[in-house]
């Protein structure tokens, strides 16, 4: 997302949604299946719609939302090829995963709640391109936005499973992929957390030791013995060509702690999520297998990683 940058400079032409993908933003996935057994995508008919009372405010418009704020980077159908041509891309949504939730799916990371993607639009996520948007939404236009990117997300699932029938040359199951979809756009369960307490020396030293603790973490093989990002993990990742390579096909680099800068705003419930159940879509293993306490000991020590360099 960009920071309301002019979307559509004078010499350039608003990018046009194909019909299929018009159709497709907007549906509920059994929607999309009766849409489909038609014969056609459905479209609406906005005009018939009975207006809203004088005397109320019409709710916020998503989608008109979405295009003003978020399109110039993730592209009007949100496939992340807007204008401002970002390397890497912004997010597809339906096809890249999510990468900060406060939720999990078994021992790793699972999708989103509402109050998650309103976090990260409200907030931004630091040291990447995606900047906050507190000043410019209310939490009601927040929360429109995140209804259009969940349309967009079920409508990249929808096109994904098409794909993949297409290029198995079958025809497809529209109720399996409807099925599909439903299943793929529920949260996540809740994350849940231990009574945190304040770092003390102690927790941070415990930290340290099992950070570098190949056996049981392998955190410094990736972030380094003094979290700079540089381990040997990095170089020595022969699975790909560029190593290093995330699900969404972009190149990923362990973060160098000692910066400070913190993509989820360093919180101790967010590192505590990110550690015990790792970054989908991202080489960021899950360590669930720690105990509570030993995932606040690295907590501890990851933060005061990041306050050293503030000093």
């Amino acid at each position: 997302m960009g920071d309301s940058p002019v979307l559509f400079p004078a010499h350039a032409a608003p990018p046009k949604l194909s019909r299929f993908r018009q159709g497709l933003v907007g549906l509920a996935p059994l929607a999309l299946l009766a849409a489909w057994l038609a014969g056609g995508v459905a479209t609406f008919d906005y005009a018939s719609r009975t207006p809203p009372p004088s005397d109320h405010m019409p709710p916020p418009d998503g989608r008109a939302l979405f295009i003003k704020h978020c399109a110039y980077c993730h592209g009007e159908n949100g496939t992340g090829q807007g204008l401002a041509g970002l390397n890497p891309h912004a997010r597809y949504f339906g096809r890249d995963k999510y990468k900060f939730t406060s939720t999990h799916k078994g021992d790793q990371g699972g999708l989103p709640t509402d109050a998650d993607l309103v976090y990260t639009i409200r907030t931004g996520i630091l040291g990447s391109a995606m900047p906050g948007f507190a000043d410019k939404m209310t939490d009601d236009e927040l929360r429109a936005v995140v209804a259009h990117v969940r349309d967009l997300s079920r409508a990249g699932l929808v096109e994904r499973y098409k794909r993949e029938a297409d290029n198995n040359q079958e025809d497809p199951d529209w109720k399996d992929i409807a099925k599909k979809v439903e299943k793929e756009s529920q949260p996540g369960e809740a994350n849940t957390f231990p009574a945190f307490t304040p770092a003390t020396p102690a927790s941070v030293d415990r930290g340290r030791v099992l950070f570098v603790n190949t056996a049981k973490t392998a955190c410094a093989s990736c972030h380094g013995a003094d979290g700079r990002g540089d381990g040997p993990g990095v170089v020595s990742d022969k699975k790909n060509d560029p190593p290093w390579i995330g699900g969404d096909g972009l190149p990923n680099k362990p973060r160098d702690l000692t910066s400070g800068v913190f993509k989820t705003g360093g919180e101790k419930a967010h590192l505590y999520s990110l550690i015990f159940y790792g970054i989908p879509g991202t080489p960021m293993p899950p360590h669930s297998k720690l105990s509570p306490r030993e995932v606040e000991d690295l907590v501890d020590y990851v933060q005061s990683l990041g306050a050293s360099a503030k000093k």
